[in-house]
């Protein structure tokens, strides 16, 4: 069993939105016997100090929930962790739902130290919940579950890309979601994330093993 912490700036809807997807992987990683240290969310408040204070804890994994840029995570627009502070992970598994952030900032993690890092380099679709179903959080959630188990990054790499390709499946014509308002954004949101989610430093690490 492993260690694991969560942070979650709730700065705006999406965010907000992002932070029922942190939720639903918290207590699927609880109900597998393992601990959540820390959540820093709006009432720490997700300042930089407090991320850093929090990336202090003796947590296996860090589950990161909000916005990003290409080189930073954002609170209110402004840089918290950025490639200069990201060794304050240094030790600790990065899994990053965020913006870009697999971009610049998940490689300088791992040149600071840290041990591995999963997000995406293009922007997360947010889409809205339509009859209770949010189709982009499904998905990660289907694949993110792994980490319960004891996967490696690179194993809930592989099986966030099934999920976004059953998401597209299911959002092309006839499929499942072909009747949802968003389906186009779906569709193409699913294909785009498939090929962009990528694993920084040793995608054999299994941080919750």
């Amino acid at each position: 069993m492993g260690a694991f912490l969560l942070i979650r700036p709730q700065d705006d809807a999406a965010a907000e939105q992002a932070s029922t997807w942190c939720d639903r992987l918290a207590d699927e990683l609880i109900a597998a016997g393992h601990e959540l240290l820390g959540d820093v969310d709006d009432g720490t408040p997700p300042s930089a100090a407090s991320i850093e204070a929090a990336l202090d804890m003796p947590a296996d994994l860090v589950c990161y929930f909000g916005h990003g840029a290409p080189d930073a995570w954002l609170t209110d627009g402004k840089a918290t962790i950025d490639k200069v502070s990201a060794g304050a992970a240094a030790g600790k598994v990065v899994v990053s739902i965020a913006c870009l952030t697999s971009r610049e900032l998940g490689p300088a993690a791992v040149d600071a130290g840290v041990r591995s890092w999963l997000g995406f380099t293009i922007k997360v679709p947010v889409i809205l919940p339509h009859k209770n179903v949010d189709i982009v959080g499904e998905a990660l959630l289907a694949g993110l579950r792994a980490l319960a188990q004891g996967a490696t990054l690179g194993d809930v790499r592989d099986s966030l890309i099934l999920a976004f390709d059953q998401l597209a499946a299911d959002c092309d014509d006839g499929g499942s979601l072909a009747g949802h308002p968003a389906q186009p954004i779906g569709y193409y949101g699913a294909l785009a994330l498939k090929d962009s989610v990528e694993v920084a430093g040793d995608k054999h690490t299994a941080p919750l093993s």
